[in-house]
């Protein structure tokens, strides 16, 4: 199987990390691919908007680095609203795990 990455710059931006996923799945819009699943931006600020827009269509998104159970629960409410699959899923374990082992 062949693989084609494309990478976009978010500028660290709500906005354009939006736009960018936007963009990674809508070629018919002026959009650079035709993605079949996306890689989430870097923490969970950030992953928040794009895994709003991922599964607005309805794209599997990996978030290798969001922490923030929130991210995740925001996504599945999102898509329980309109009927669609929660399709994003972290790599990491919640953030308000860390340091709980070292206070008790």
């Amino acid at each position: 199987y062949g693989v084609h990455c494309v990478f976009l710059g978010d500028s660290s931006s709500q906005l354009q990390v939006a736009n960018a996923t936007s963009r990674l799945v809508h070629p018919e819009s002026g959009g650079f691919a035709s993605a079949d699943f996306l890689l989430g931006p870097y923490g969970s600020g950030l992953t928040t908007y794009a895994s709003k827009q991922a599964v607005l269509d309805s794209k599997l998104m990996i978030a290798p680095a969001s922490s923030d159970h929130a991210v995740y629960s925001s996504a599945a409410a999102l898509a329980q609203e309109d009927g669609l699959q929660p399709l994003v899923f972290g790599l990491l374990s919640g953030s308000e795990n860390w340091a709980r082992r070292g206070f008790e």
